[in-house]
C-alpha cells in the first residue's frame, strides 16, 4: 500500500489534508522517514506528480517549515477534474510567431546595442552552454526582457538581484477549496528581482527560469517567488511575475517569456489563480 493511502483517503472525504508534518505523517504510519525524501512533497513539474494523488485529482504543496513537528510541512489538495489548474502547460502555447534576433559577431541586431554588450556578447559565444541565472543575464542586457514586457528602458544594464531566503505567506490554493493555507519560515528561491518602469509606473518584475524543453511547471514555482516578493519592504506600483524558458540550440538559444498574473482569485491570494496573460518567444542567433 502507498504511504499516501490514509491521506488520500482523507482529502478525498473534506478536500484537504493536512497542512501537518511529512515526518510526522511518516512516523504515524510507522514508517521510517529516512527512507522517504522531502522532494516527495515539492513537486514542480506535472510529470513529478505521483500517479497515485494525480489518478485522484489531487495535488501536493509544500508549506514550509511544519509546526507540528520535525521538517517539512505539505497539504493535499483535491479538485475534481480541476487538477490542470495547479500547472502552466507550456505545450498549450503555440510559438507560431516566433522572432528571430541576429546576434551574430556582424548581426544587426548586435551592431545595434552599446560597445560594452558587444562585448559581454563575445564572452556569451565563448561559453560552451550558460547557467539559468546566464540566459536570464544575457536576455535582460540585450534588452530581451524588456522587449517582451514592453518595458520603458530599452535594456536593463544593472546586475538584477536574486534572493534566497525564508518566506511567510498565506494564500487559497483553489477557487474550489478557499482554504487559506500559510507557508511558514519556508525557503523560497527567487531567480531575478529588477526594478524598473512600464508606462511610467515603477514595477517589480520577478522572473523564475528554467532551462531545457518545455513542461507542464506548477504554479507554485512561479507563484512562490511573487507571493513572497510581497513582503518585501519595496515600494512599487505593480509585481509581475515572469517565467522565462531557455532552450539551447546548435545556433544560440530559443527563449519562450511568460509574462504571469499574481495568484489572486476576488481579492485574496490563490495559487491557481495565477495565470500567463502574455507569452512571446524567440530565436536568438549567436
Amino acid at each position: 500500500m502507498s504511504h499516501w493511502e490514509p491521506a488520500l483517503r482523507s482529502a478525498a472525504e473534506t478536500g484537504i489534508y493536512g497542512p501537518r508534518s511529512f515526518v510526522g505523517y511518516l512516523r504515524e504510519q510507522g514508517l521510517d522517514p529516512g527512507e522517504y525524501r522531502t522532494a516527495a512533497v515539492s513537486i514542480d513539474t506535472r510529470s513529478q506528480l505521483p500517479d497515485r494523488l494525480a489518478e485522484r485529482d489531487i495535488m501536493v504543496l509544500h508549506l514550509g517549515r511544519a509546526t507540528d513537528g520535525p521538517g517539512a510541512r505539505f497539504a493535499l489538495v483535491r479538485v475534481p477534474d480541476r487538477l490542470g489548474d495547479f500547472f502552466i502547460d507550456e505545450m498549450a502555447f503555440r510559438p507560431h510567431d516566433r522572432v528571430t534576433l541576429d546576434h551574430t559577431p556582424e548581426g544587426a541586431d548586435t551592431l545595434a546595442l552599446g560597445q560594452e554588450v558587444q562585448d559581454m556578447l563575445e564572452v556569451y559565444r565563448s561559453l560552451p552552454t550558460f547557467s539559468e541565472q546566464g540566459f536570464v543575464n544575457f536576455a535582460l542586457s540585450t534588452g530581451l526582457v524588456s522587449r517582451a514586457l514592453d518595458l520603458d528602458p530599452v535594456r536593463t544594464g544593472l546586475v538584477p538581484a536574486t534572493a534566497a531566503s525564508s518566506f511567510d505567506f498565506a494564500f487559497e490554493p483553489h477557487p474550489d477549496r478557499p482554504t487559506l493555507l500559510h507557508h511558514t519560515d519556508g525557503q523560497v528561491g527567487i531567480d531575478t528581482l529588477v526594478l524598473t518602469r512600464r508606462d511610467g509606473e515603477r514595477v517589480l518584475v520577478v522572473v523564475e527560469a528554467r532551462c531545457g524543453g518545455r513542461r507542464k511547471l506548477a504554479k507554485h514555482v512561479v507563484g512562490y517567488p511573487a507571493l513572497a516578493a510581497e513582503s518585501l519592504s519595496v515600494d512599487v506600483d505593480r509585481i509581475v511575475p515572469v517565467y522565462l524558458r531557455a532552450r539551447p540550440t546548435a545556433d544560440g538559444v530559443r527563449y519562450s517569456i511568460y509574462e504571469c498574473s499574481l495568484p489572486t482569485a476576488g481579492d485574496r491570494p490563490c495559487l491557481a489563480g495565477l495565470q500567463v496573460v502574455e507569452d512571446t518567444h524567440y530565436e536568438v542567433r549567436l
